[in-house]
């Protein structure tokens, strides 16, 4: 085994780098003859001595990381000769080379690299064992220095991994070098493709955070069982190809896995959004909650001269208590002075009777007339979500179909709506529909976030441990309808991933508005799936 104390081969040079100094520490001009002040002499350097200039440009490493070295004590203290002045000698320049060289070739950390400094003799085998670890293949070193912005875009991500205060100035690691070349790469890309790799990147350097350490526990716990340290290195070198094309091929494996049972969830869409639909009030719970008095007081209105305020009123009233055969039978000369906004939902009642191609268009008419409506957005989204899965089109794939519908609905935001009764009831529609997506769109715990904040809208509390805020002006009816459907979808969710008992919590509070209505045979029904499914498993 060859010692690793012994300098190694010249390095490159690298451009000198003017020493720094401060016009307070320079010479002061000579004494004029007879002022009896003497002149002050600069200090001869010791034999071999050099200055930092030299050092860095005779070891090849530069100024700052001999500064951080000699912070961390992985050099010796220079001799000073003033307040600025300090001189290094041989000793530090075989140092510089050999730490550079276990960092470069043996790619060795810092601590490891300090103990063999303190004692080599000690540490020589340690460095061969722990280098064939580390040091997993040969890669070509990165060229040139990193910019800035490559460095800062890394350090933001954490493509680094973790690192404090005490951690080396990027670039003297050569592994991280290699780092911040594939970022400088990535930042070249054009803008859709540069941001999705970047995030692509961020989500690798988590997920091998942790892949690393358990490879770490595995080595090493290999190596405490069988007491043998070169077998295990060789079992390392051996399978060190293979795990990394398994790496590979894995990765395309759970992709093309993924993207299938996306496509069967679309498939299946049309289930999973029809079972997510608002269940209706009771008309008990109506009446006491006096949505048919209210209905009256509003048709009263349009009796004689019919305005757009009047009619306003009662179709935000309908679509909120979710009477969609009234919404769709009004009169068409009543349903013409509608605003736009009221207009999209009298379109969509008229398509929700019927579920027609017909329908989508005058719907998709009506949004484009209100484009600023986000409650629009949202219900020709899912509209075009449940035609689109249901047509039979050779012409266009499932996803080309469903994506573009999809895309409308999420980017639709209903808290940019300054109407308390469209922000409420936009949050819920758009919850509802989110959290029925398949789990591989990440749409879900934004589902979640959604239906919550709709509650909160109605004056509804989350859970036992956040207040009642103060509710908006929303009519009873359509705050009960909400906050009932809202808590179902948000119930079936959390049974869905297997928190039972605060699913069913959730789920009595939504029976608890309408016990003997649908809301109630719904919240019932659900339970004994959900019991069924426990004994099942537990048989």
């Amino acid at each position: 085994m060859s010692s690793v104390s012994a300098p190694p081969a010249a390095e490159p040079a690298v451009p000198p780098e003017p020493e720094k100094s401060s016009p307070r520490a320079a010479a002061p001009p000579e004494a004029a003859p007879g002022s009896g002040k003497s002149r002050r002499k600069t200090p001869h350097p010791p034999a071999g001595g050099m200055r930092m200039a030299e050092l860095a440009l005779r070891s090849g490493v530069s100024r700052e990381t001999i500064h951080f070295y000699l912070r961390e004590g992985l050099l010796p203290r220079p001799r000073k000769a003033g307040r600025t002045v300090a001189y290094y000698d041989e000793e530090h320049l075989s140092r510089l080379k050999l730490i550079r060289k276990l960092r470069e070739e043996k790619y060795l950390p810092l601590a490891v690299i300090r103990r063999l400094l303190d004692s080599p003799a000690a540490a020589e085998r340690d460095v061969d064992t722990l280098a064939s670890v580390l040091h997993l293949t040969a890669r070509a070193e990165a060229a040139g220095k990193p910019s800035d912005e490559a460095v800062d875009e890394a350090l933001r991500r954490g493509l680094f991994g973790p690192r404090d205060a005490s951690s080396p100035a990027i670039g003297s690691d050569p592994a991280e070098r290699r780092l911040v070349a594939i970022v400088e790469e990535t930042l070249a890309l054009e803008a859709g493709p540069r941001d999705f790799t970047l995030q692509n990147l961020e989500l690798v350097a988590q997920d091998q955070t942790t892949f690393v350490m358990r490879e770490a526990e595995l080595f090493f716990g290999t190596v405490l069982e069988t007491a043998d340290i070169g077998a295990t290195i060789s079992a390392l070198r051996s399978g060190r190809g293979l795990v990394a094309r398994f790496i590979g091929a894995y990765r395309d494996l759970m992709l093309r896995r993924i993207v299938e049972e996306l496509i069967m969830a679309i498939q299946h869409g049309n289930f999973a959004v029809a079972r997510s639909a608002t269940v209706p009030l009771s008309a008990k719970i109506e009446r006491e909650l006096g949505t048919f008095d209210r209905r009256a007081e509003l048709r009263a209105a349009l009796a004689g001269t019919v305005t757009t305020e009047a009619t306003d009123a009662l179709v935000w009233h309908l679509f909120a208590c979710g009477a969609v055969s009234e919404l769709s039978a009004l009169p068409p000369e009543i349903a013409a002075t509608a605003s736009p906004r009221a207009a999209v939902l009298v379109a969509w009642g008229s398509y929700e009777s019927a579920r027609s191609a017909q329908g989508l268009r005058g719907l998709e008419k009506a949004v484009e007339a209100a484009p600023d409506f986000a409650l629009g957005q949202i219900l020709l989204g899912e509209a075009s979500v449940v035609r689109g899965l249901r047509r039979h089109d050779d012409s266009s794939g499932l996803l080309e179909r469903a994506v573009p519908a999809m895309h409308r609905l999420v980017r639709a935001d209903p808290d940019s709506d300054p109407e308390p009764i469209a922000k409420a009831l936009g949050s819920f529609y758009r919850g509802r529909v989110e959290i029925a997506m398949p789990a591989v769109l990440g749409r879900t715990r934004r589902g979640v976030a959604l239906l919550e904040r709709a509650l909160v809208l109605v004056g509804e509390e989350v859970d036992d441990t956040q207040p009642r805020a103060a509710p908006l002006a929303i009519e009873p009816a359509c705050r009960a309808r909400i906050a009932a459907n809202a808590r179902l979808s948000l119930g079936r969710y959390h049974a869905g991933r297997g928190d039972v008992r605060r699913a069913r919590a959730i789920l009595e509070r939504a029976a608890s508005v309408d016990p003997d209505g649908a809301i109630g045979d719904a919240v019932r029904e659900e339970l004994l799936v959900r019991s069924a499914l426990h004994g099942r498993a537990n048989g």
